[in-house]
C-alpha cells in the first residue's frame, strides 16, 4: 500500500490526524503552492506544571485553534483574512468553551474558522476555502 495521508490517519489520535493533514498539504504544493504557508499552533498536549507555566508566560493561550492557513481570499461572497482550523478526534472530540470563544472572535474579525473531526474534514475545509478545482493528490505515486 503506498504511503498516504489516509494510511497515517488510520491512527485515531489527533496528532496522527494533524500529521496526515500536513502530509497531504506537502503532497499538494505543486497544485496549490499556498499550502506551504499552513502552520500548526503547538498549544495542545499534556505537559508538566513547570513547562505549562513557562508556555503560559510566553503567551500560549487556551482555545487557540490548531492550524492556520494565512491566505486571504474571497470565499463565496465574503472576504476572509485567512483560515483557522480546530482539529478534533474523528469520534469523541469535544469543543471547549475557550475554543468556541476563539471561533466567535476570529469570525468577528474576518477569519474563516472550521472545527474539523479528523484529517478528512480538515482537508475538505481547505479545499472548500481555496475553491480550487484542481487534481488534488491523496496518495504518493
Amino acid at each position: 500500500m503506498p504511503m498516504s495521508p489516509d494510511s497515517i490517519a488510520l491512527n485515531p489520535l489527533e496528532e496522527a490526524q494533524q500529521t496526515a493533514f500536513f502530509f497531504w498539504c506537502a503532497m499538494n504544493f505543486d497544485h496549490c503552492p499556498q499550502l506551504k504557508w499552513a502552520f500548526a499552533i503547538p498549544n495542545g498536549g499534556l505537559r508538566n506544571k513547570i513547562t505549562a507555566a513557562k508556555l503560559k508566560a510566553q503567551g500560549v493561550k487556551a482555545g487557540v485553534p490548531d492550524v492556520m492557513l494565512p491566505i486571504p481570499l474571497y470565499c463565496g461572497n465574503r472576504f476572509y483574512c485567512g483560515l483557522w482550523l480546530e482539529l478534533k478526534k474523528v469520534k469523541g472530540g469535544n469543543v471547549s468553551d475557550k475554543q468556541l470563544e476563539w471561533q466567535q472572535y476570529l469570525s468577528n474579525v474576518g477569519y474563516a474558522h472550521r472545527i474539523c473531526a479528523g484529517y478528512v474534514a480538515m482537508r475538505d475545509a481547505v479545499k472548500q476555502y481555496m475553491g480550487l478545482d484542481k487534481p488534488w493528490k491523496d496518495t504518493l505515486d
